[in-house]
Protein backbone atom coordinates (compact mmCIF):
# COMPACT_ATOMS: atom_id res chain seq x y z
CA UNK A 1 0.00 0.00 0.00
CA UNK A 2 1.75 2.73 -0.98
CA UNK A 3 1.14 6.75 0.59
CA UNK A 4 2.11 10.00 -0.91
CA UNK A 5 1.33 13.30 1.17
CA UNK A 6 1.50 16.98 -0.68
CA UNK A 7 1.34 19.76 2.31
CA UNK A 8 0.47 23.10 1.45
CA UNK A 9 0.16 26.56 3.71
CA UNK A 10 -3.51 28.15 4.19
CA UNK A 11 -4.41 31.59 5.50
CA UNK A 12 -3.54 31.40 8.43
CA UNK A 13 -0.76 29.08 8.11
CA UNK A 14 -2.11 25.52 9.03
CA UNK A 15 -0.43 23.38 6.84
CA UNK A 16 -2.66 20.60 4.95
CA UNK A 17 -1.73 17.45 3.55
CA UNK A 18 -3.37 14.88 1.75
CA UNK A 19 -2.50 11.27 1.24
CA UNK A 20 -3.37 8.14 -1.09
CA UNK A 21 -3.98 4.67 -0.60
CA UNK A 22 -3.64 2.05 -3.04
CA UNK A 23 -5.05 -1.41 -2.35
CA UNK A 24 -3.07 -4.44 -3.15
CA UNK A 25 -4.58 -7.79 -3.53
CA UNK A 26 -2.64 -11.12 -2.58
CA UNK A 27 -3.79 -14.12 -4.83
CA UNK A 28 -3.57 -16.19 -1.15
CA UNK A 29 -6.33 -14.04 0.23
CA UNK A 30 -7.91 -12.31 -2.98
CA UNK A 31 -11.33 -11.10 -3.11
CA UNK A 32 -11.17 -10.83 1.17
CA UNK A 33 -8.16 -8.75 1.47
CA UNK A 34 -9.42 -6.35 -1.06
CA UNK A 35 -12.24 -5.80 0.54
CA UNK A 36 -10.20 -5.06 4.22
CA UNK A 37 -8.39 -2.53 2.32
CA UNK A 38 -11.06 -1.00 0.98
CA UNK A 39 -12.81 -0.66 4.00
CA UNK A 40 -9.49 1.25 5.67
CA UNK A 41 -8.96 3.27 2.58
CA UNK A 42 -13.09 4.58 3.13
CA UNK A 43 -11.93 5.59 6.78
CA UNK A 44 -9.18 7.00 5.99
CA UNK A 45 -10.24 9.08 3.04
CA UNK A 46 -13.45 10.23 5.75
CA UNK A 47 -10.62 10.97 7.81
CA UNK A 48 -9.06 13.40 5.35
CA UNK A 49 -12.09 15.05 3.97
CA UNK A 50 -12.58 15.98 7.14
CA UNK A 51 -9.27 17.17 7.67
CA UNK A 52 -9.22 19.06 4.17
CA UNK A 53 -12.37 20.74 4.86
CA UNK A 54 -10.85 22.27 7.62
CA UNK A 55 -8.13 22.80 5.72
CA UNK A 56 -10.12 24.46 2.94
CA UNK A 57 -12.24 26.91 5.07
CA UNK A 58 -9.10 29.01 6.30
CA UNK A 59 -7.19 28.61 2.65
CA UNK A 60 -7.34 30.78 0.04
CA UNK A 61 -9.29 30.78 -3.11
CA UNK A 62 -6.48 29.44 -5.21
CA UNK A 63 -5.25 26.85 -2.80
CA UNK A 64 -8.73 25.66 -2.22
CA UNK A 65 -8.61 24.64 -6.01
CA UNK A 66 -5.75 23.54 -6.04
CA UNK A 67 -6.47 20.75 -3.06
CA UNK A 68 -9.76 20.06 -4.85
CA UNK A 69 -7.81 19.43 -8.66
CA UNK A 70 -5.35 17.05 -6.23
CA UNK A 71 -8.39 15.30 -4.79
CA UNK A 72 -9.68 14.71 -8.50
CA UNK A 73 -6.33 13.14 -9.64
CA UNK A 74 -5.87 11.38 -6.77
CA UNK A 75 -9.37 9.56 -6.79
CA UNK A 76 -9.03 9.15 -10.66
CA UNK A 77 -5.89 7.12 -9.78
CA UNK A 78 -7.62 5.29 -7.05
CA UNK A 79 -10.25 4.09 -9.52
CA UNK A 80 -7.90 3.53 -12.46
CA UNK A 81 -6.38 1.04 -9.64
CA UNK A 82 -9.46 -0.47 -8.62
CA UNK A 83 -10.57 -1.63 -12.48
CA UNK A 84 -6.58 -2.96 -12.81
CA UNK A 85 -7.36 -5.31 -9.12
CA UNK A 86 -10.98 -5.97 -10.27
CA UNK A 87 -9.63 -7.06 -13.89
CA UNK A 88 -6.70 -8.97 -12.35
CA UNK A 89 -8.72 -11.07 -9.92
CA UNK A 90 -11.14 -11.76 -12.91
CA UNK A 91 -8.39 -13.26 -14.84
CA UNK A 92 -7.53 -15.21 -12.03
CA UNK A 93 -11.00 -16.30 -11.33
CA UNK A 94 -10.73 -17.60 -14.93
CA UNK A 95 -7.74 -19.71 -14.76
CA UNK A 96 -8.57 -21.12 -11.38
CA UNK A 97 -12.05 -22.36 -13.54
CA UNK A 98 -10.05 -23.57 -16.40
CA UNK A 99 -7.88 -25.41 -14.39
CA UNK A 100 -10.67 -27.37 -11.88
CA UNK A 101 -12.38 -27.70 -15.27
CA UNK A 102 -9.25 -29.48 -16.79
CA UNK A 103 -8.62 -31.30 -13.52
CA UNK A 104 -11.94 -32.46 -13.08
CA UNK A 105 -12.20 -33.65 -17.35
CA UNK A 106 -8.64 -35.60 -16.58
CA UNK A 107 -10.03 -37.29 -13.32
CA UNK A 108 -12.81 -38.58 -15.11
CA UNK A 109 -11.50 -39.66 -17.71
CA UNK A 110 -8.80 -41.80 -15.39
CA UNK A 111 -11.59 -43.05 -14.06
CA UNK A 112 -12.97 -44.68 -17.09
CA UNK A 113 -10.05 -45.72 -17.45
CA UNK A 114 -9.61 -47.73 -14.70
CA UNK A 115 -13.23 -48.93 -14.72
CA UNK A 116 -12.38 -50.22 -18.19
CA UNK A 117 -9.49 -51.74 -16.53
CA UNK A 118 -11.12 -53.67 -14.28
CA UNK A 119 -13.65 -55.03 -16.42
CA UNK A 120 -10.92 -56.66 -18.31
CA UNK A 121 -9.01 -57.61 -15.50
CA UNK A 122 -12.74 -59.46 -14.69
CA UNK A 123 -12.79 -60.55 -18.01
CA UNK A 124 -9.38 -62.11 -18.21
CA UNK A 125 -9.27 -63.90 -14.77
CA UNK A 126 -12.77 -65.44 -15.53
CA UNK A 127 -11.36 -66.85 -19.39
CA UNK A 128 -7.25 -67.15 -19.15
CA UNK A 129 -7.50 -69.29 -15.89
CA UNK A 130 -8.85 -72.47 -17.49
CA UNK A 131 -6.97 -72.34 -21.18
CA UNK A 132 -3.32 -70.70 -19.77
CA UNK A 133 -2.80 -72.00 -15.98
CA UNK A 134 -2.71 -70.20 -13.17
CA UNK A 135 0.79 -68.59 -14.03
CA UNK A 136 -0.48 -66.76 -17.28
CA UNK A 137 -3.49 -65.79 -15.67
CA UNK A 138 -1.98 -64.04 -12.61
CA UNK A 139 0.10 -61.68 -15.50
CA UNK A 140 -3.21 -61.13 -17.27
CA UNK A 141 -5.30 -60.65 -14.44
CA UNK A 142 -2.49 -57.56 -12.66
CA UNK A 143 -2.35 -56.29 -16.77
CA UNK A 144 -5.87 -56.14 -18.33
CA UNK A 145 -7.17 -54.12 -21.52
CA UNK A 146 -8.80 -54.80 -24.23
CA UNK A 147 -10.92 -57.57 -24.05
CA UNK A 148 -9.70 -60.64 -26.82
CA UNK A 149 -10.77 -64.09 -27.52
CA UNK A 150 -8.42 -66.57 -25.65
CA UNK A 151 -9.16 -69.15 -28.02
CA UNK A 152 -7.59 -67.39 -31.20
CA UNK A 153 -4.37 -66.21 -29.43
CA UNK A 154 -0.91 -68.23 -28.79
CA UNK A 155 0.36 -68.11 -25.61
CA UNK A 156 3.41 -66.11 -27.46
CA UNK A 157 1.19 -63.61 -28.47
CA UNK A 158 -0.87 -63.47 -25.14
CA UNK A 159 2.63 -62.88 -23.23
CA UNK A 160 3.40 -60.06 -25.57
CA UNK A 161 -0.12 -58.61 -24.88
CA UNK A 162 0.40 -59.06 -21.23
CA UNK A 163 3.55 -57.09 -21.84
CA UNK A 164 2.14 -54.39 -23.03
CA UNK A 165 -0.80 -54.26 -20.65
CA UNK A 166 1.50 -54.23 -17.89
CA UNK A 167 3.69 -50.90 -19.40
CA UNK A 168 -0.07 -49.31 -20.25
CA UNK A 169 -0.78 -50.02 -16.55
CA UNK A 170 2.26 -48.38 -15.49
CA UNK A 171 1.67 -45.53 -17.34
CA UNK A 172 -1.85 -45.05 -16.35
CA UNK A 173 -0.48 -45.26 -12.77
CA UNK A 174 2.05 -42.39 -13.24
CA UNK A 175 -0.74 -40.50 -15.14
CA UNK A 176 -3.15 -40.78 -11.67
CA UNK A 177 -0.04 -40.07 -9.75
CA UNK A 178 0.84 -37.15 -11.34
CA UNK A 179 -3.07 -35.89 -11.28
CA UNK A 180 -2.99 -36.41 -7.25
CA UNK A 181 0.23 -34.01 -7.12
CA UNK A 182 -1.19 -31.28 -9.13
CA UNK A 183 -4.44 -31.69 -6.83
CA UNK A 184 -2.25 -31.74 -3.45
CA UNK A 185 -0.64 -28.38 -4.92
CA UNK A 186 -3.54 -26.42 -6.24
CA UNK A 187 -5.12 -27.26 -2.97
CA UNK A 188 -2.00 -26.03 -0.69
CA UNK A 189 -2.16 -22.96 -3.15
CA UNK A 190 -5.89 -22.44 -1.99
Amino acid sequence: MGHWRRPFSAANGLTCSSSSSTPHTDSSTGVLLLQQQQQQQQQQQLEETHTTLLCLSEASPQQQQQQQQQQQQQQQAQILLLKERIADLELQQQLEQRKSTAAAAAAAALQQQVQQLQQDNQYLRLHFKRSFGPPVAAAAASTPQQQQDPQSCSTEILQQKIAVYRQQLMMLFEQNQLLLQQQQQQRQQQ
